[in-house]
């Protein structure tokens, strides 16, 4: 490599984490903490249409475990994650519920919140990791994976849009491709 080209590598690269660990990370939690508002604002208004109750067990502990995450999406990484699953206790069972138990109005209400919630975390984790983030853009911008059922399907459940996952199902019966 020539004398000249290395200043080049090295403020390209410092270029490179500047943007990295700067505007990225927090575009990726302000993207996700949107989506994960969003997942609130929907169980919000499953109670007020009267689908579950605002003092019911499960509104209150979704409402709670959502607004956790949204409050500390920032700090989420794989290491610091897996700490908590090993750090934290197993809450008391009267304190879970069980989404099995639930009526199918309410379950669908909660479980969709849940999977948009858990599915902006884990992107949001991913890109922001150096090391997952090249996975992450491909999986976002990817043009193969963008035109099968998975994608389709990911990007309705985040934006829980009825006619995209009809879209997704439509593909997956005209496209080889499409079937993943």
């Amino acid at each position: 490599m020539e004398k000249v080209h290395i200043p080049f590598l090295v403020i390209g690269l410092f270029a490179f984490l500047a943007l990295f660990y700067g505007p990225w990370q927090t575009m990726c939690v302000d993207w996700a903490r949107q989506l994960m508002f969003e997942a609130r604002d929907r169980l919000f208004d499953a109670a007020a249409s009267g689908d579950i109750a605002f003092d019911s067990k499960e509104y209150r502990k979704s409402r709670e475990t959502f607004e956790g995450m949204i409050r500390f999406c920032h700090i989420f990484t794989w290491p610091r994650l897996i700490l908590l699953w090993i750090s934290i206790p197993i809450s008391k069972e009267e304190d879970n519920f069980n989404l099995k138990d639930l009526s199918p109005k309410i379950r669908e209400a909660i479980g969709q919140s849940y999977i948009q919630v858990l599915i902006a975390l884990v992107l949001c984790i991913m890109g922001r990791s150096i090391v997952l983030a090249p996975l992450f853009l491909l999986i976002y911008f990817g043009g193969v994976i963008a035109t099968s059922r998975f994608a389709h399907t990911l990007f309705a459940i985040v934006k829980k849009d009825v006619d995209e996952l009809d879209r997704a199902d439509n593909l997956a019966r005209i496209s080889p491709r499409g079937r993943g």
